[in-house]
């Protein structure tokens, strides 16, 4: 079984920031602004945006949902 972490954070751009300069993460695949993949731990890390105080849930914007779903796809085949 393969892991995967979703992070939601109200500013991409900052969080990027954050883990790569925090934890020496590297950034692997962009999607769009508003979706970065960060690698260099043993699970993928991946920011998502969602703005602050917004209710938490499963609804994401069809732009980000594909994405998401090719990669949980392609680790669960590995």
């Amino acid at each position: 079984m393969s892991l995967l972490l979703n992070i939601d954070v109200p500013d991409v751009e900052a969080a990027q920031r954050f883990y790569t300069e925090a934890f020496g993460l590297k950034v692997g695949r962009r999607f769009g602004a508003d979706f970065v993949e960060l690698l260099g731990w043993p699970a993928p890390i991946y920011l998502l945006t969602k703005k602050a105080g917004t209710v938490g849930g499963r609804r994401r914007s069809q732009a980000l949902r594909a994405p998401l779903d090719a990669c949980a796809s392609r680790h669960r085949s590995r």
